[in-house]
């Protein structure tokens, strides 16, 4: 009966035996790293199997053509995920999308976890970062829109030389407190003095003299035949008739159809600047006219930073910060449990994850737009498992005749 015990034994070892480098085939098209295999031990009576993890060999870095695809710089650290009913596991798996809902997915179905970002790009103070409780699904459709209210603007034209050239006017888009846009006319009108012009603001939005100087010696006037002087080379000077006067006054819109705050923005006409607002030619023309505004406008895309932060991507150019990717520790990263996903929990053995920034001392940073594959050695495990199906079928056969042995002893 012992000899049947233990070979009843080895065939349940070289089964499971088998089980792990099968897993590590049919896993190998997974991305994250990890192989799996067996350590065979004669204890007593019979054979014990030991599954084994290699976690920490990092695999191949390959380049993707997906801006949230990440993968981690060294084999060590695993970034943070949570499985459908909320649990939280560790993974290397980077092939992170964006699924319907916007939550940040990989290929095991497992949601990237972070932690959300105030609108000044930071952790709230109130977060445990030390806790996994403090980390969230990193959703990126969580932003309804963002915007930049104007406050600069630069204006650089060319106003024609000739005797008597018309009027030249440039329009300006300016964004208010909420986000709207209007429309803003500069216009430039030739004086009788010599390499003098006078410049007016208008919006059809503002209200009736509703658009002042905010500066210079006219502060608090309306923005209207504000002087230009130019020297004999075309090159502007000065305002407001003032030869002290070299800063344009910055200009100030009281809008009559929102209930945005008044714009205030200060204007740059490259003054003293060979290549600024100047008389020459018999043409006016316009050479750069720019704001930092941007209207309202909804989420376009997504990308992931080397440090791990997630930015959303809005269809006017903007983009905004709007979380962070933890990344996790653990002392024993071979004695994590393996589950289904391509992930791992905690086990005792593991010990308890310890969570950072990608980069941040002693924690592993993110390569962007890569992707990182599973480091299988399929040739090896090949190899094991038709040795233990050898090992198995020849042991399957030497319990077959230790059957028959003891029928045949049983009827003596």
């Amino acid at each position: 009966m012992a000899g049947l015990e233990k070979a009843a034994s080895a065939l349940g070892a070289f089964t499971k035996g088998i089980d792990a480098y099968t897993q590590n085939i049919a896993e190998g098209k997974n991305n994250g790293n990890g192989q799996f295999g067996a350590h065979f031990q004669n204890i007593g009576g019979g054979i014990k199997v030991t599954r084994t993890n290699d976690l920490q060999t990092q695999g191949s870095i390959q380049e993707s053509d997906t801006n949230t695809h990440v993968a981690l710089d060294s084999g060590n650290g695993f970034m943070v995920a949570a499985t459908s009913d909320g649990s939280k596991v560790l993974t290397r798996d980077g092939s992170w999308t964006s699924d319907r809902n916007g939550d940040l997915v990989n290929g095991g179905g497992h949601k990237l976890q972070g932690w959300i970002l105030d609108g000044a790009g930071e952790i709230p103070s109130d977060v445990n970062i030390s806790s996994m409780d403090g980390l969230e699904t990193i959703n990126i459709t969580s932003v309804s829109g963002t915007f930049t209210e104007t406050t600069e603007a630069r204006v650089i034209v060319n106003l024609s030389a000739a005797e008597i050239p018309t009027p030249y006017q440039r329009n300006l888009v300016i964004t208010d407190s909420l986000g709207i846009d209007h429309n803003v006319f500069v216009t430039y009108t030739k004086t009788a003095t010599d390499n003098e012009w006078k410049m007016s603001i208008t919006a059809p939005d503002a209200v009736v003299a509703g658009i002042t100087q905010d500066g210079g010696s006219n502060d608090g006037v309306p923005f209207t035949d504000v002087l230009m002087q130019f020297n004999t080379d075309g090159i502007l000077q000065y305002f407001n008739g003032d030869p002290l006067e070299t800063t344009v006054p910055k200009f100030n819109i009281n809008w009559e159809t929102s209930t945005a705050k008044d714009s205030n923005v200060t204007l740059n006409l490259g003054v003293g600047e060979n290549d600024g607002t100047r008389i020459m030619g018999k043409k006016s023309a316009h050479v750069n006219v720019t704001t930092n505004g941007r209207s309202f406008s909804a989420v376009d895309g997504t990308f992931i930073s080397p440090e791990g932060d997630v930015y959303a991507v809005f269809k006017n150019g903007e983009k905004s910060k709007i979380a962070k990717i933890a990344i996790a520790n653990v002392n024993a990263p071979n004695e994590l449990n393996p589950v289904n996903g391509n992930a791992y929990t905690i086990t005792p053995e593991s010990g308890d994850a310890a969570l950072g920034s990608a980069g941040e001392s002693g924690f592993a940073a993110v390569i962007s737009g890569q992707i990182e594959t599973k480091p299988v050695d399929f040739a090896r495990s090949m190899l094991k498992i038709i040795s233990l199906q050898q090992n198995y079928n020849a042991m399957v056969s030497v319990t077959g005749k230790q059957a028959e042995m003891m029928k045949k002893l049983e009827q003596l």
